[in-house]
């Protein structure tokens, strides 16, 4: 509870010092599905519990950055697509964070989050929710340094990738859904939904 109190008291404030007019809610979700989330400027997707909210965590090669109250985090939305794109500027380039949702494997629904390390240096990506499932094995490790327990903690090397994926459905124990739509496609079947 401490995180959705915590994250949610920092977009509460976001909201109250953005004006009504800048205010753009960042939701995701598939359609069809009654399940929703918040995507914070920063990055953290904020559910309707803790089970399905997530928080995110980088470490460099000098500290560990926190988007929550980093200065050098940018964020947009892919073609106006339910895909949203942050930037955490680390040494050398950033991590680029992309974040969207899909049916997977038996119409099962996920969100995606897609890391890429856009800098010459390998990092750790550090998250609050064990029920992600990704491309590769997830390994227990701490997160040294971070002052908090992350129970997914991932190296991504020097330009390289990884998706992990929260199963919007809190019973789902399979793995990762090989046939969830990546966020290029997303952003397609976005675009040619509203051009009809």
């Amino acid at each position: 509870m401490l995180f959705r109190s915590a994250a949610g008291a920092k977009l509460a404030r976001w909201r109250r010092r953005s004006s009504s007019a800048s205010i753009s809610v960042r939701l995701t979700g598939v359609l069809g599905s009654e399940w929703r989330a918040t995507v914070t400027p920063w990055g953290d997707l904020i559910g309707a519990d803790d089970s399905s909210s997530v928080r995110w965590f980088v470490a460099a090669d000098d500290r560990w950055y926190r988007p929550a109250s980093e200065v050098a985090v940018r964020q947009r939305q892919v073609d106006g697509a339910p895909v949203f794109e942050t930037r955490l500027r680390v040494p050398g380039g950033d991590v680029v964070q992309r974040v969207w949702s899909a049916s997977g494997e038996r119409g099962r629904d996920f969100t995606v989050f897609e890391f890429e390390n856009d800098s010459p240096m390998p990092v750790v990506v550090a998250m609050s929710n064990a029920r992600l499932v990704s491309t590769r094995e997830l390994v227990a490790q701490p997160a040294r340094g971070l002052g908090e327990d992350m129970p997914v903690v991932v190296p991504i090397g020097h330009r390289s990738r990884i998706r992990l994926a929260l199963p919007h459905d809190a019973s789902f124990e399979g793995c990762w859904p090989g046939d969830v739509a990546d966020w290029s496609a997303v952003a397609r079947r976005s675009e040619e939904h509203t051009s009809e």
